[in-house]
């Protein structure tokens, strides 16, 4: 499902949903999306990273064409984020153990 909160207000991470802009000319919601609108950033994508039901952070594309990103997309980069997020949990325990 794509989030149609506020990205910058951490969304993602609080509800664990996938934003997407396809126009941020349009779109801006954000002094952060007007930024990145000012630096030539068109459309974006981010997903959560999820872990044993935790958001550890997100997993972001960009691009500087207009409406690049569908729902479909936002499903493949969060199927994407999910084996990323396991490898980050998985990878924690092995560390302290090594010490």
């Amino acid at each position: 499902m794509i989030c149609k909160r506020p990205a910058f207000r951490h969304g993602f991470l609080v509800y664990q949903e996938a934003v997407v802009r396809g126009d941020l000319d349009m779109e801006q919601q954000s002094a952060g999306e007007q930024s990145l609108a000012a630096e030539g950033i068109q459309s974006y994508c981010v997903v959560p990273l999820v872990a044993m039901g935790n958001s550890i952070g997100t997993f972001t594309v960009w691009s500087e064409s207009k409406n690049r990103y569908s729902q479909a997309d936002a499903e493949l980069l969060q199927e994407i984020a999910n084996q990323v997020a396991l490898a980050i949990a998985n990878m924690n325990p092995t560390k302290r153990s090594q010490r």
